[in-house]
């Protein structure tokens, strides 16, 4: 790593480690580090939710009204954004990022943002986090996308696609919430399956065993 380069590095890890802080239960405050953008869905939140964008801090009543869930919007849209100019980078020219996420297997369960933190190092930490906690924000514009689509202009929503796309494919390997879905149904389909196998054979055994303890002591 060059001279030059080494300091933007440094600079861009405590950026993602303040987000990352913010994302955690335990964590200090509700501040998001050295970023200026706030991320709503850092962590549950067990207040009132907006009826309309289902997001902590302001009520609308009314999708005709909902000027206040625009912002907050996109200011998810720009938190995302600024995260993702430091993830790119830090995959670009700090190894150990890249490595971390290279080795990460994306998963539909990880929307949830529910599990403790997960890594051995820095880097994993920062990768795991975040990316349940893109997973759980793009859970969340799944259940809005009708609405936020209403309150969006065409130049917004394009905005939101060049974000999610390259994040997908650099956090996701490529991939969609969507195909992270059907990934876990084909696992759970597959699990299933597996077990009906198992238990098939484990009764089938019993009955071949049933069967011969009878025969020796049957008169």
């Amino acid at each position: 790593m060059s001279a030059t380069v080494e300091p933007v590095v440094l600079q861009s890890l405590e950026v993602l480690a303040g987000a990352v802080r913010a994302m955690t239960a335990v964590g200090a405050d509700s501040s998001q580090g050295n970023t200026s953008i706030t991320n709503a869905l850092a962590r549950p939140h067990h207040g009132s939710l907006c009826r309309i964008c289902h997001l902590p801090g302001h009520h609308s009543d009314h999708i005709s009204q909902a000027d206040a869930c625009l912002t907050e919007i996109l200011k998810l849209f720009e938190f995302w954004d600024e995260m993702k100019t430091h993830i790119l980078f830090l995959y670009s020219f700090h190894d150990p990022f890249k490595a971390a996420i290279d080795e990460q297997e994306p998963t539909y369960e990880m929307r949830l943002n529910s599990s403790p933190l997960r890594g051995q190092t820095f880097e994993q930490i920062y990768v795991n986090r975040l990316t349940s906690n893109y997973l759980k924000f793009q859970a969340h514009f799944a259940r809005i996308r009708a609405k936020a689509v209403y309150l969006m202009s065409a130049k917004e929503a394009e905005y939101y696609g060049a974000v999610v796309e390259d994040l997908n494919d650099v956090l996701l390997k490529g991939k969609t919430l969507s195909l992270l879905f059907e990934q876990s149904v084909v696992a759970a389909d597959l699990l299933k399956q597996m077990g009906w196998q198992k238990r098939t054979v484990i009764d089938g055994m019993g009955g071949a065993v049933s069967g011969g303890m009878g025969a020796l002591i049957a008169p």
